[in-house]
């Protein structure tokens, strides 16, 4: 692949990360990595009844216990609960009822509002750049993991 197209992506992609860094506060200084987190649960608990920290991990692509650190987070602000299980093998969790409020009014409205924004954008180049974005994430991730 040409080295001026490699130097092109990865120029994109720390514009990528600055949008993400634009993501606005949430109240008591809630970092935008929580509110993925719940994001994350309310979106898993849609389409299964338990949310376990490893689901959570694995959606996000976050190590385990990063994402068990940042559960714990929203656990102590009364974000996130662990529920209960038969098998304690596992810990399953969900969002409390602040958390379900904080979900609707800061992650659903900044999604609607960014679909407004991104209302030009063209819904196939959005699907080819989550594509390549997650391909490049992928191969990068397989390279350097063969280091660990």
């Amino acid at each position: 692949m040409d080295k001026k197209l490699i130097k092109a992506f990865y120029d994109a992609c720390f514009s990528a990360k600055k949008m993400v860094e634009m993501i606005p506060a949430a109240p008591d200084g809630l970092p935008p990595h929580c509110l993925h987190v719940i994001s994350a649960i309310y979106l898993l608990n849609q389409a299964q009844e338990k949310v376990r920290i490893i689901d959570v991990a694995m959606r996000l692509n976050l190590s385990k216990s990063t994402a068990a650190e940042y559960i714990h987070e929203l656990i102590e602000r009364q974000l996130v609960e662990k529920v209960p299980a038969e098998n304690k093998r596992y810990i399953y969790v969900k969002l409390t009822v602040l958390g379900e409020k904080y979900y609707n009014e800061y992650v659903e409205k900044y999604h609607e509002k960014l679909s407004h924004i991104f209302g030009g954008v063209n819904n196939n180049d959005m699907l080819i750049t989550i594509k390549t974005i997650q391909q490049t994430y992928y191969l990068l991730s397989q390279e350097y993991s063969k280091d660990c």
